[in-house]
């Protein structure tokens, strides 16, 4: 009997594993990049399914790091969510460094752009962006994450 009822009970772990996974799916890949004339005073991101074609698309975050940091809230110079408690992501194709975007809570606020590396992440992706603000403000993409080409501003 008790290995009748382990395999019920396992049965319908793995059903509903099934029907989670149906229902939530995997989240689709989004690649973000660093917009043409960007410098550490308007600093812009750009968002789509795939590099260089602009598509507003899921994110269930955004954050900047210095390079060298470790990827957490903690050491973020910017990081942006979706409302907390909600655990729904929003669609957005661009973003200011620094601007909350619509529908987004701050947490934590900007930090000054100065120079040096950073890299840009979002949430439940493997896009992310590494970039260099040059003494002089300009912003330079480095080699990009989102796919084998490199990203030059």
């Amino acid at each position: 009997m008790g290995s009748g009822i382990s395999r019920r009970f396992l049965r319908s772990i793995a059903g509903g594993i099934l029907v989670v996974s149906l229902f939530t799916g995997c989240s689709p890949d989004v690649a973000i990049w660093i917009a043409d004339g960007s410098s550490d005073a308007h600093l812009e991101f750009i968002f789509g399914r795939t590099l260089r074609r602009e598509e507003p698309v899921d994110i269930g975050f955004l954050r900047v790091n210095r390079c060298g940091d470790d990827a957490s809230p903690a050491t973020a110079v910017w990081l942006v969510t979706p409302p907390a408690g909600t655990g729904v992501s929003r669609a957005i194709s661009r973003a200011d460094y620094g601007i909350l975007p619509i529908g987004f809570d701050e947490q934590v606020r900007p930090q000054p752009l100065t120079a040096g590396g950073y890299v840009a992440a979002v949430a439940g992706s493997p896009g992310s962006v590494e970039f260099e603000v040059t003494p002089e403000g300009q912003v330079r993409a480095r080699e990009s994450r989102n796919s084998s080409e490199s990203v030059h501003n």
